[in-house]
């Protein structure tokens, strides 16, 4: 009984859309024989996206129907599984709808083959070929053990990425409280005079080329206010620093050290010491816009912060580490650095970091590989721009420019922000950049968009 029920509810089924099918097919040929064939009569069997008769029909689950090469186009454009009206998503491929394509294309023959003669053109084709490979999706046969096992590997890979999360965390806080425990004994925060014997060592460690001279002054036990005490006469015949060069360098630091009373910043921790909301800027600057930050220090922070870069990574010939800082840049300097900063900014920061790789072992090698990072990434959006990408540019420049406005207002509001926050951030952008930055190039090497 069950069975002949199912039986006649299929037949009734198969013969409601044999009728809605001669229905429709006398329809349109009533339409093609009265001559009306412009596009306000044939409005029922007109694409969504381009308002004309349908080549290549293709339904979406959501029921509205696209010619396939306005859907590829925008698919392409986009980069979304969703309907252009309605905006519903969908998972599977969107085939053509055969019944409909045949119907349209006994009423409108004629003006359905002038249209693919005129849009499917060499281009639309190769567009339509990779919208079918984008939307191709490959079941195994063993598609609920594949399913299976995919989610257990899946959960496995996001209970290991929290416990990474989590460690990484710890790290952080860990470098706050270590950091911010250690701060007031750098040598950037204590005054000259109470300096011992061994501060005075550890601020000629700063100038590497007063290596020779370290053991002098521990012998005769010059401390801070030995230190201030110091002249010409006092450099040659005490601590036998003969070469006049070096000799002028040490007296210009010891000078410095009068008129301000603390040492100058000569690494990246002592820097952040004294400005930690300004290095936080700086990090941030560096790592998302390093052709805008430093054309800043150009115009806001030129002896201080962009000659002593510049003089770093494009030395002159005659260049001495640390003796001319801030000397007046050469010609052929300002071409090397104005060149490498158009074309290979990470470069420019990838060599400030080796200059530095005896002082911070880890840090400058944590910097180094986000550089390379950077550097691929880069190379790969201006790939992308070139090969149709422009086409979003007012995203992309809109997408800039919240980073930018968010770096304007992390100038103005740093000086409040209080140091363990800032510590904080600057951890986590120094040390946690490389990973997402290497995963991100991952997914370029896998030809996955970012």
């Amino acid at each position: 009984m069950w069975s002949s029920n199912l039986i006649g509810l299929t037949r009734n089924k198969r013969s409601n859309v044999m009728s809605m099918m001669r229905t429709v097919e006398r329809d349109l040929q009533d339409q093609s024989e009265d001559g009306n064939e412009d596009m306000d009569d044939d409005s029922e069997v007109s694409c969504g996206v381009c308002y004309d008769i349908l080549i290549y029909p293709t339904t979406l689950r959501c029921g509205h129907n696209f010619c396939r090469p306005c859907l590829a186009q925008w698919f392409s454009t986009s980069k979304k599984k969703e309907c252009p009206i309605c905006r519903q998503k969908y998972t599977d491929k969107p085939e053509i709808n055969n019944l409909v394509r045949t119907l349209t294309e006994k009423a409108f023959k004629e003006k359905i083959e002038e249209r693919k003669s005129t849009i499917m053109t060499p281009e639309m084709k190769k567009l339509v070929e990779d919208y079918d490979k984008a939307m191709t999706v490959s079941v195994p046969s063993n598609s609920i053990n594949f399913n299976w096992e995919r989610n257990r590997n899946r959960n496995g890979a996001d209970f290991c990425s929290g416990i990474l999360f989590m460690l990484g965390i710890m790290t952080i806080i860990y470098l706050v409280w270590y950091w911010r425990n250690t701060d007031d004994d750098l040598l950037t925060k204590k005054h000259v005079r109470h300096w011992t014997v061994e501060d005075v060592n550890s601020w000629l460690s700063s100038m590497p080329w007063t290596e020779s001279y370290r053991e002098n002054f521990t012998n005769k036990s010059i401390d801070g206010r030995l230190l201030l005490a110091l002249n010409d006469e006092g450099m040659t015949s005490v601590l036998n620093v003969s070469v006049p060069l070096h000799k002028a360098a040490i007296l210009a630091a010891i000078d410095s050290l009068r008129e301000t009373g603390m040492k100058h910043p000569s690494d990246l921790w002592e820097y952040k010491s004294i400005n930690p909301g300004y290095a936080l800027f700086l990090l941030y600057g560096i790592k998302d816009y390093p052709r805008l930050t430093i054309l800043y220090f150009y115009w806001y922070d030129y002896y201080n912060m962009f000659l002593p870069f510049v003089h770093f990574t494009c030395p002159a010939e005659e260049y001495v580490t640390n003796l001319n800082m801030y000397e007046p840049l050469s010609t052929n300097q300002k071409i090397e650095f104005f060149t490498k900063l158009v074309f290979l900014p990470y470069f420019l920061v990838a060599q400030f970091a080796w200059e530095f790789l005896s002082v911070h072992y880890w840090t400058s090698r944590f910097i180094l590989v986000n550089c390379l990072a950077l550097t691929v990434i880069e190379a790969a959006n201006v790939r992308w721009l070139m090969s149709g990408g422009w086409r979003d540019t007012m995203q992309m420049l809109k997408s800039h420019g919240k980073g930018v406005l968010t770096m304007v207002l992390c100038i103005i509001v740093w000086p409040i922000i209080p140091n363990w926050i800032c510590d904080f951030f600057f951890y986590v952008a120094l040390y946690f950049s490389p990973y997402s930055n290497l995963e991100k190039l991952y997914k370029i090497m896998k030809g996955q968009n970012l």
